[in-house]
């Protein structure tokens, strides 16, 4: 398992740089524009409307599978889905064409009515990706499910090479028409990315099946609906920041996306790998109903997680400005939008604690076939964030819906936390690691090392990339010695 973890750890990071990529000739192109505002206020209707989807499927699935795959139903239940799945996609594909301009105006109602009709019209072009994404999703858990962890793994790759080429080839920098058509492309090539090593599979042949009466479809919705509310209610705090952002002058809705871009890529490429491989052995675990063996592996990937975790996000809080700068100051995007970037992304910078640690669990549940209490936590990281973003805007701009996000996020980790430490106990399961603390401590060291260093004379002047390697080096370096010290296990 070890080496299957470190291999999709390589294999996500190529994914997630490739999807860094994008948003880096994005900026170059476009920088933090209306121009990029339009694109990822056109992708906002079509991904909230699908989400809704691939989000239960990604969550529930594999357990499902898995119990199927007890009673030799695996293929035949699957089928069934597929079948299922292709319909509802292209019904989804004709509600996103007729939703996008009531949508849309709620959720940039700050554009002006030219911007606006440009958002409904990309919105509705983008349509079709409704049935690449859900076909791909499903695709994605059967694959999973059968251990074939690497196809899935670096799905994103074509997905984000076509809206790369978009933007490349795209001639007018005041249009993104081509970026617009490049991301269709790239999501067409997605679905046959996964789809060829499923029909190249032993044992699986596709044969179009609408029965309903299957036992494992009530499974499946009986998972699904609670992250189909949970999620519902996750889009209209979505369509609320939005709204808002939009609102706060031209290039906010940017500057806050290539923030969430950076603080997710060590999640996606870290945390979401290794909870991939886990979810699966945590839902063979759950089908045999060894509680006790789930806790013990859900705590100790927790643990390490937090390791990595810790000296991440007080570094990332620490070179914020620089990193941004690094990453995005060419082209369009100048000096001003790095400060402001990298300020969004020191305030976001302590939700990748809370995005780990959520993942981790919520995925315990769901092997767990408990998909309601996660929904719970969700509800209140929601109800927090809108009432912070409704109440921090006005004075602190799109700072105060970064400070909102993390705060509320924080918050539902917390009852997530509270409400997973009572399931362990009921094992005899400790739910808190002894190292944590020693994990602080270091990373208290690293930063007290990283404020010296800084200090140093002729470390100010140096070249940005120079800087931020260095100091990271530095960073972990102190980090590992602090935790050697402290003789962490």
């Amino acid at each position: 398992m070890k080496k299957t973890v470190v291999f999709l750890v390589i294999l996500s990071f190529v994914s997630r740089i490739s999807g860094f990529l994008r948003e880096v000739f994005m900026a170059w192109r476009f920088g933090a524009s209306i121009h990029t505002d339009t694109y990822i206020a056109a992708m906002t209707v079509p991904v909230m409307i699908v989400s809704l989807i691939t989000v239960g499927l990604n969550n529930s699935l594999i357990p499902v599978l898995a119990a199927a795959e007890k009673k030799g139903q695996r293929e035949v239940f699957f089928n069934r889905l597929l079948s299922i799945l292709g319909i509802i996609a292209i019904s989804l594909m004709g509600l996103i064409i007729v939703l996008a301009r009531p949508l849309n105006t709620i959720i940039v109602r700050g554009f002006g009515p030219d911007e606006l009709a440009r958002v409904i019209y990309y919105s509705r072009m983008m349509a079709v990706v409704a049935l690449f994404q859900i076909m791909s999703y499903a695709l994605m858990g059967y694959l999973q499910q059968n251990n074939r962890f690497y196809i899935a793994a670096t799905a994103s790759i074509p997905m984000n090479l076509g809206t790369i080429i978009g933007v490349i080839v795209s001639p007018d920098p005041n249009s993104i028409l081509i970026m617009v058509m490049g991301t269709i492309v790239g999501y067409f090539l997605q679905l046959l990315w996964v789809l060829l090593p499923v029909v190249r599979m032993k044992g699986f042949r596709f044969r179009f099946d609408l029965t309903l009466s299957d036992e494992h479809f009530h499974m499946l919705l009986l998972l699904i609906v609670p992250v189909l509310i949970t999620l519902s209610t996750s889009q209209l705090n979505g369509i609320i920041s939005r709204a808002i952002a939009s609102g706060l002058g031209e290039g906010s809705i940017s500057l806050l996306n290539y923030a969430q871009k950076v603080n997710g890529l060590f999640y996606q490429t870290l945390i979401v790998t290794l909870s991939t491989v886990l979810f699966t052995r945590q839902a063979k675990l759950s089908s045999d109903q060894n509680w006790k063996e789930i806790f013990l592996v859900t705590r100790e990937n927790l643990s390490s997680i937090m390791l990595l975790i810790v000296p991440l996000v007080l570094g990332m809080m620490f070179l914020s400005t620089e990193v941004i700068q690094l990453i995005f100051q060419r082209g369009e995007f100048t000096a001003k939008d790095s400060v402001r970037g990298g300020m969004i992304l020191l305030l976001y910078s302590p939700s990748l604690i809370s995005l780990s640690v959520n993942e981790i669990l919520s995925k315990m549940f769901f092997a767990m076939r408990d998909s309601k209490k996660p929904m719970i936590s969700t509800f209140v990281n929601i109800s927090v964030s809108i009432a912070l973003s409704l109440l921090l805007y006005r004075r602190f701009g799109v700072n105060g819906l970064a400070v909102a996000y993390t705060v509320a996020s924080l918050s539902g980790i917390a009852v997530l936390s509270w409400i997973a430490r009572r399931k362990f106990h009921q094992e005899g399961v400790s739910f808190w690691s002894k190292s944590y603390q020693k994990y602080l401590l270091a990373g208290g060291l690293m930063l007290v090392v990283l404020f010296l260093f800084k200090r140093l004379p002729g470390v100010s002047g140096l070249p940005v990339m120079i800087y931020t390697l260095a100091s990271g080096l530095v960073g972990a370096v102190s980090y590992f010695i602090g935790l050697y010290l402290l003789r962490t296990p």
